[in-house]
C-alpha cells in the first residue's frame, strides 16, 4: 500500500531540529514534528503541502507506532490530504489504517492486518480491505517491448478483500489458505492529455471492468531474525490461485502461479554492509484474462526507473541485488538512526509463452533495467524510510516508500 507522502516526509524525520533537546531529555516522551512533505511519482506527478507526525512510544520507550496527518496539493487533483495510523504491537504484528481523499476524483481507504505468530505462535494471518479511485493510471497494452507511445490512461475504481491464515507448522514456516475478492471499474482518466484506454484498447479483455473471485494456498519460510529491518537469513514464499472472472459480457476462469525468494547476506563488525539478493516469478493462466488481472512490472516494488504497471503480461520474472551500507549512526530526537546508502541493480521481463519468450535465448532478450542509488534511514527494531533514486531506458524516476523494497 501506498502513502507517498508520509515516506518521503519519514525520511526528512531524519534532519535534526530544534526539538532533539528535548526529546533527548525524556527518551520515553511522545514527539510530534511538523514538515514540508513532497511527493514525486512518474504516474501521478507532484504533491506540495505539510504532513504532522505524531510518534508515541510503548512503556520500553520503543517508537513502534506512527500517525500522519497531511494536507498536499497536485496540479491534476487538486487539494488533498490523508489521516494514517501504522503500528507494531509485537514484533510479528502489524496494523494500518489510512484513509485519503482529493478535491477532484481520487480517494483511498485501506484497512490492513497481519500478524506471523498469532494465538502463542500457532497461526498466521494476513487481512486488507481497501476501496482505491486513483485518476492517473497507465496501460501501454500487452507485451515485453511496448513502445512509452502506447500509453493510455485510466480511473481506476477498485475494490479488494484478501484474506490469508494457516497454521505455523514450526516457527517461521507456514501453510495458508486464501481467499480474494475484487471488483475493477474504469473511468476517464484526470490526464486529459492522454487517450482513454477504452479507446486506445477496445478489445482488451477487462476494459469493462468486472469481479474476480479467488481461492488458493500460499506457503511461507521466513528464516529472517525480524520482519522489518532484517539484516540476516532468508525469505521464500510460493504460491498458487484459482480464480473466476466475471462481467456483464464474458467470464472464464484463471489461475495464477508464483515464487519469490530473498537472502541476506551481512559483512563486518556492526554489519555495516548488507547485501541482499531477491528474485521472483509469476504465471496466469486462462482465457481471456482481463488485463488488470495480468502480471506487471513497474514502480516502487519492481523495476524503479519505470511507471507502475509499465510491462504487463500474462507472466512476469525479476531479480534485484541491494547492497546497504550503513554510512552514519546520529542520534536525532533522542532516538538511534542508521543511515543508509544502497545502489542497486534490477532486471525483468513480461511475457506471453514460457517456451518462446523465456527459456534459451528468450530469458535474455527484452530484458528491462532499473539501477541507482536508495537512501535509508533505519529506526530499528520496526521502521524504515525509504528514497530511491532509479535510472533506466526512460529516464530519471524517484521512488519513495516505508519499509524495504525486499
Amino acid at each position: 500500500m501506498t502513502k507517498a507522502t508520509v515516506h518521503l516526509s519519514v525520511m526528512l524525520l531524519l534532519v535534526p531540529s530544534a526539538a532533539a533537546s528535548a526529546a533527548e531529555s525524556d527518551p520515553h516522551a511522545p514527539r510530534f514534528v511538523a514538515l514540508p512533505a513532497i511527493d514525486a511519482t512518474k504516474n501521478e506527478g507532484t504533491d506540495y503541502g505539510l504532513l504532522g507526525v505524531f510518534l508515541p512510544r510503548d512503556a520500553s520507550g520503543t517508537l513502534n507506532t506512527l500517525i500522519a496527518v497531511n494536507l498536499s496539493y497536485r496540479k491534476n487533483v487538486g487539494v488533498n490530504g490523508f489521516a494514517d495510523y501504522r503500528s507494531r504491537p509485537s514484533p510479528h504484528s502489524f496494523v494500518d489504517l489510512y484513509g485519503f481523499k482529493a478535491q477532484r476524483v481520487e480517494q483511498k481507504l485501506e484497512a490492513h492486518y497481519e500478524d506471523s505468530a498469532l494465538r502463542d505462535g500457532a497461526f498466521r494471518v494476513y487481512a486488507e480491505l481497501h476501496q482505491h479511485r486513483v485518476g492517473a493510471d497507465r496501460f501501454f497494452g500487452r507485451g515485453d517491448d511496448t513502445s512509452s507511445n502506447a500509453e493510455s490512461a485510466l480511473t481506476r475504481g477498485e475494490y479488494l478483500a484478501d484474506l490469508r491464515a494457516g497454521p505455523n507448522l514450526r516457527p517461521g514456516t507456514a501453510v495458508l489458505g486464501t481467499l480474494r475478492f475484487r471488483r475493477f471499474r474504469l473511468g476517464k482518466s484526470v490526464l486529459d492529455h492522454l487517450p482513454d484506454v477504452r479507446d486506445a484498447y477496445p478489445l482488451e479483455p477487462g476494459i469493462h471492468g468486472g469481479k474476480v473471485a479467488a481461492a488458493g494456498v500460499r506457503a511461507v519460510v521466513d528464516r529472517r531474525e525480524r520482519e522489518a529491518t532484517p539484516e540476516t537469513g532468508s525469505y521464500a514464499e510460493g504460491y498458487a490461485e484459482v480464480a473466476r472472472f466475471s462481467d456483464a459480457g464474458e467470464d472464464g476462469w484463471l489461475r495464477r502461479f508464483g515464487l519469490e525468494g530473498r537472502k541476506l547476506w551481512p559483512v563486518g563488525k556492526g554489519r555495516w554492509l548488507v547485501t541482499v539478493l531477491r528474485g521472483r516469478a509469476q504465471f496466469v493462466l486462462g482465457d481471456a484474462v482481463p488485463f488488470w488481472e495480468l502480471s506487471s512490472l513497474g514502480g516502487e516494488e519492481s523495476l524503479r526507473a519505470y511507471g507502475e504497471h509499465r510491462f504487463t503480461d500474462r507472466h512476469s520474472v525479476l531479480g534485484g541485488v541491494e547492497a546497504r551500507f550503513r554510512v552514519a549512526e546520529p542520534r536525532i530526537l533522542g532516538q538511534p538512526i542508521a543511515l543508509q546508502a544502497a545502489p542497486f541493480l534490477e532486471a525483468g521481463k513480461v511475457f506471453d509463452d514460457v517456451r518462446e519468450e523465456l527459456l534459451g535465448r528468450g530469458l535474455v532478450q527484452a530484458v528491462h533495467r532499473s539501477w541507482g542509488l536508495g537512501l535509508r534511514g533505519v529506526v530499528e527494531p520496526y521502521i524504515v524510510g525509504r528514497l530511491d533514486l532509479a535510472w533506466g531506458s526512460e529516464g530519471l524516476a524517484i521512488t519513495t516508500g516505508i519499509g524495504y523494497t525486499f
